[in-house]
């Protein structure tokens, strides 16, 4: 009983624990419950409040019981005060407050039997510890009620979060009826023995059925969450990657951030405080704002603080996109939620509200609002918005906006408190205040301190070519010193001076010292000597091969693996019919100064302001995102022309597989994704009939339509395709590509037949192809060796392509060249892309259904429980019963005179009803009225003639109907 009062005391806000301690009698509840009917009388909204009768009256007996045990305790009153504060918030919603009376009246139905016992076993020691179990359940009962109704946002959560709260409470009142059945065989002196039994047998049955529905919850959760990633089209494991990319640069190098946690301003941030709602923190590019935000994340991760981020990056388009920065930051808030899952489930899954833009801003203000679980703390939300710079310039002002409506969200349950991480943007100096903004510029002391710190780290690790030129301690320190006061604060300025003494060979310290002094001043003209170092000695076809390679890492749609770049590289100048990659020294050696490899094996620049850099007119080598495209569409085009000769029937399947381990068609996937993509985009006007693109598109149409000639009713007709119209064959393979990887192909797949098709479609060339690829790489996964290729090349391939074997199917899901460990994953997720009618049954392995028909037909023949229909057995004849056979259906040439005689019989029964001095209750009704005599076996029972008057009332309407149904 006390664990019970104790946790629902903690869950009570103090101003509602005063109000229920204040509440010490029945009566009170009584005369608090006719103030809530008058106030819902005076809205219009009545409701009969009586019906609290019975579970007032069966407290007050079970109060007689319990008290014994509650002596010099608090605990009594405790049973029915949270009743009216319960029902008074709840009948702000009447459909809340139904269904909470309806549960109050099922606790009534238990506790009736207390009536009866109260007096005679109150001091029984068995029957004390079922009273106590009782309070517990109550007790539950209250704070689960007691949860629902105060948290926030509850009214907008009721519909979608009731079905969960309602498992929970019938699990309680099933407790309350064990308990109740486990009393009344205590009652009974001769069940003593049974009943101990039985009180063990019910504990385990609460905790197995505990165990069982937090299980069935949990799974049910992890369904819908998918389901909503799906919705949503979000990769999940996108901002995880990027945080882990940041957080291991940072880990290798501790005590750079030291001085961060000791910062007032950021101090004042991490504090469980309302102060500092919104924070911007600016600095020059390189001083390390993406290692400061990854440091304060991990910090409120370890602290248990709940914290939301989102890291721009160059690398992934999506995560600079307005949209896609709401889409990141409202995974993340659901992720842990299972009733803010369950409502964009119920709200916008199932109703197939489509994802735009105006829907998730408005969705994530709802998320924000709602998370607040426990009402009695309040709870605080972090959200950290890294190199909001990175974004489009049109959508700065945008994000600005949205992060600063969300820092003024607080309220009283939760408070959000907002960091931006940016190099100086006007749009945030505008509407900020002075003690909302933290110019590293202004820090630059703390700066070098951590830049020495990173500084000796690298110097470490090169100790032993420091040794070699007889540098002692003293001499490092110096070096150290020079290095982090010539960076002025920037960590990456840092970077590339100490890349420079580990590249370079210095006979002496003082050498070294002079050659630091020497260092350009700049970024820019740093990039420029490590750009014209990698372009001396060049030839022009070199040098525009390190273009390509900037081009693919500046504007890739996705950071590409180390064998996908490769294999793009050698497929950018328009060759179908490559037989070797591109070595990989182009990345490892020749444009090493300027990349960085990840742990994943995707490459990216050294930092953000590369591409910038080689984007101006400073860099003696320029790139531009239209050239790139251009590349991206020949590579991409080009690696499908060779598929389509690989994966013919006739190809030797040997050589195809050496071909897949080698790396060739490492690049297929994403070619196969994205080449509509590039193509329309290179065709925004008409095509040049002279461009190497459009030879190289008609080529793909022209063996496409040889190995797989497009079906004539493909829909041509979409404005995207307006500049493909003069030229219908690339126009129809372009179309066929698009509707094989669309919505409504994928619901026809999973479903079956869809009206939206009049006839069935066929497998089309492009996708026809990618199930040769991907079966060919799940063979290449089951070989232990293959002839011709060495075991570093088989397992290097393994552990870069095991995922696209398992790809989603839908066009522009971020798991269409991602892909999943296994063809089960892959399946599960795009079940949540179709659009039909999902199962709502936990468990059910059922596709989803087109219809609500369907789905309801489903229902009823898996999930319904059917009953089993059993002949009436024939009853042991009485003295007053007749012996004759049981009455046959009169034969077909009698039934005119049964009809007549039937409504004859009507109505005279009508009329001795209808007679005003025969009454319906009191009278006597003459069965004798009734005619009997065209049914065999069926006669008046004279034992009812001493039965009441409605009883025999009741018979003589049953033989009318009987005679109308002859």
């Amino acid at each position: 009983m006390k664990v019970a009062f104790d946790d629902l005391e903690r869950t009570i806000i103090p101003a509602d624990a005063r109000e229920m301690r204040a509440t010490t009698t029945i009566d009170q509840v009584r005369q608090a419950s006719l103030r809530i009917e008058d106030q819902l009388a005076a809205r219009q909204s009545l409701r009969n409040m009586r019906r609290l009768v019975p579970l007032l009256q069966g407290l007050e007996h079970y109060s007689r019981v319990v008290e014994v045990l509650c002596n010099g305790t608090p605990f009594l009153s405790w049973v029915w005060a949270p009743i009216i504060l319960i029902l008074r918030v709840a009948s702000e919603f009447v459909e809340a407050f139904e269904h909470i009376m309806k549960g109050y009246a099922k606790i009534a139905e238990s506790l009736g039997r207390f009536e009866i016992l109260s007096d005679a076993f109150a001091t029984n020691a068995d029957f004390q510890q079922s009273i106590a179990s009782y309070y517990a359940d109550i007790l539950q009962f209250h704070q689960q009620a007691y949860l629902f109704v105060r948290r926030s946002c509850w009214k907008i959560l009721f519909i979608t979060s009731w079905g969960r709260f309602e498992r929970r409470f019938n699990h309680i009142l099933d407790d309350l009826d064990r308990h109740g059945a486990l009393i009344d065989k205590q009652a009974n002196a001769l069940n003593i023995v049974e009943s101990r039994q039985m009180r063990a047998t019910i504990q385990q049955w609460k905790e197995k059925s505990m165990t069982s529905m937090e299980a069935d919850e949990k799974y049910q959760q992890t369904k819908d969450f998918e389901a909503v990633l799906a919705w949503l089209k979000v990769d999940g494991s996108e901002q995880i990657t990027l945080l882990d990319s940041v957080s291991v640069d940072k880990a290798a190098y501790p005590g750079t951030c030291d001085w961060l946690l000791q910062h007032g301003t950021i101090k004042a941030w991490l504090r469980q405080t309302p102060e500092t709602p919104l924070l911007w923190l600016y600095g020059n590019p390189g001083t390390g704002k993406s290692a400061i935000s990854a440091e304060l994340v991990n910090w409120l991760q370890c602290s248990n603080a709940t914290v939301v981020y989102h890291f721009c990056a160059y690398t992934y388009t999506s995560s600079t996109q307005y949209e896609g920065i709401i889409r990141s930051l409202l995974v993340q808030i659901l992720r842990n939620d299972r009733d803010l899952v369950n409502h964009v489930y119920q709200e916008y899954v199932l109703k197939r509200k489509p994802a735009k833009i105006s829907t998730l801003d408005k969705l994530l203000h709802t998320a924000v609002l709602a998370r607040s679980h426990e009402s009695r703390q309040q709870q605080y939300l972090w959200i950290l918005v890294d190199a909001l710079n990175e974004c489009e310039s049109s959508k700065q002002q945008q994000l600005a906006n949205l992060l600063h409506r969300l820092s003024n969200l607080s309220t009283n349950q939760t408070i959000i408190k907002v960091l931006i991480t940016t190099r100086k943007l006007p749009v945030m100096t505008k509407r900020l205040r002075k003690n909302q903004v933290l110019s590293l510029s202004e820090e630059e002391g703390s700066l070098t301190s951590a830049i020495r710190i990173y500084a000796s780290c690298r110097l470490k690790s090169m100790e032993s070519r420091l040794r070699q030129i007889e540098l002692e301690t003293e001499e490092i320190d110096v070096i150290e010193t020079l290095v982090a006061e010539k960076a002025h604060g920037m960590f990456l300025y840092a970077r590339l001076v100490l890349d420079y003494i580990s590249s370079n060979v210095f006979y002496d310290g003082d050498e070294l010292k002079a050659s630091i002094h020497r260092l350009p001043q700049t970024l820019a003209e740093f990039y420029n000597n490590l750009l014209m170092q990698i372009l001396k000695n060049l030839d022009d076809r070199s040098q525009s091969r390190v273009q390509t390679v900037f081009n693919w890492i500046a504007f890739t749609k996705r950071p590409l693996r180390k064998l996908e770049l490769l294999s793009a590289l050698s497929l950018s100048d328009g060759n179908s019919e490559v037989n070797k990659i591109a070595p990989s020294y182009i990345l490892d050696d020749t444009c090493s100064p300027l990349l960085s490899q990840r742990h994943d094996t995707t490459f990216g620049f050294i930092h953000a302001t590369v591409k910038d850099y080689l984007q101006s007119s400073m860099s003696p080598l320029t790139i531009s995102e239209s050239n790139a495209t251009r590349q991206h569409c020949i590579a991409s085009i080009s690696c499908l022309l060779s598929g389509l000769r690989t994966f013919a029937a006739d190809y030797d399947p040997q050589e195809r597989l050496l071909r897949l381990v080698r790396g060739l068609h490492a690049f297929h996937v994403y070619a196969t994704e994205n080449w509509t993509d590039y193509l329309l985009a290179c065709f925004t006007d008409n095509p040049d009939p002279q461009s190497p693109i459009f030879g190289l598109a008609m080529r793909l149409a022209s063996t496409l339509e040889r190995n797989t000639p497009a079906p004539s009713t493909i829909n041509q007709s979409d404005d995207q395709f307006g500049c493909l119209f003069p030229h219908p064959l690339l126009l129809k393979h372009v179309s066929w590509a698009l509707l094989a990887r669309s919505q409504t192909r994928l619901d026809q797949d999973i479903m079956g037949s869809s009206e939206a098709f009049t006839e069935p479609v066929t497998l089309d060339g492009i996708s026809m192809m990618l199930i040769q690829y991907q079966a060919a790489v799940e063979n290449i996964l089951e070989l232990e060796s293959l002839p011709g290729a060495s075991c570093g090349e088989l397992d290097r391939s393994k552990s870069q392509f095991r995922s696209s074997a398992y790809t989603c199917r839908l066009h522009s899901c971020p798991r269409a060249t991602v892909g999943f460990e296994n063809a089960v994953s892959r399946d599960k997720h795009e079940l949540n892309h179709t659009s039909g009618f999902r199962c709502p049954v936990t468990g059910c392995q059922f596709p989803p259904y087109r219809t609500a028909k369907a789905l309801k037909t489903h229902t009823k023949k898996e999930h319904t429980p059917q009953l089993d229909w059993r002949l009436i057995r024939r009853q042991k004849k009485h003295a007053f019963q007749s012996s004759s056979p049981a009455p046959a259906l009169p034969d077909q040439d009698d039934w005119p005179q049964k009809r007549t005689a039937s409504t004859t019989l009507a109505t005279n029964t009508r009329k001795q009803l209808r007679t005003p001095e025969t009454s319906l209750i009191g009278s006597p009704i003459d069965l004798g009225v009734l005619n009997w005599d065209f049914y065999d076996g069926i006669k008046p029972i004279d034992a009812l003639q001493g039965c009441t008057d409605m009883g025999r009332y009741c018979v003589s309407l049953h033989a009318t109907l009987l005679n109308c149904w002859y």
